[in-house]
């Protein structure tokens, strides 16, 4: 595993540098924030390589590399935990991309908010520092409206 140095930039050379000793398989996914992250093999080993940008590290290291070591570790799949809250205001992204959109959830009796980190971008740590979770926008969806209920995943969850 690496971080940073997978984007396409004119010094990000680790996906070059991987090509050169094995293969890249795979160098850009759909995610938003994270989509620089690539796969390769270097004689039968494969290599993960996550983008520097914080945020675009932790959404890959949750979504790749935590799958992935507990598969080659033996551990049984689980998934984070969530909980139901209503969006205080608009989710914004862009259709064909998974957004991880960062919240702060609040509990105020029976009630459950998430409200989006004003703080947005893969270099802006401050927007996963101030969350208590995530809200996944799905692939095929413009966005999340203000009062929609959504499933706020743990991210920091270890279980």
């Amino acid at each position: 595993m690496t971080t940073g140095g997978s984007s396409v930039g004119e010094r990000d050379l680790v996906p070059e540098v991987v090509d050169d000793l094995g293969e890249v398989l795979v160098h850009g996914v759909a995610l938003k924030p994270g989509h620089p992250v690539a796969l390769g093999v270097v004689e039968g080993t494969p290599v993960l390589m996550l983008p520097g940008y914080p945020v675009a590290c932790i959404v890959n290291a949750v979504q790749f590399l935590r799958p992935t070591l507990r598969e080659v570790g033996h551990l049984p799949h689980t998934d984070p935990p969530t909980i139901e809250a209503e969006l205080t205001r608009k989710v914004v992204s862009d259709p064909g991309t998974r957004t991880f959109a960062r919240v702060q959830v609040d509990r105020d009796g029976e009630t459950v908010t998430a409200t989006p980190t004003r703080a947005s971008g893969s270099g802006v740590l401050s927007s996963v520092a101030l969350a208590d979770g995530w809200v996944v926008v799905p692939d095929r969806r413009e966005g999340l409206d203000a009062g929609d209920v959504v499933a706020v995943e743990d991210w920091e969850w270890s279980g």
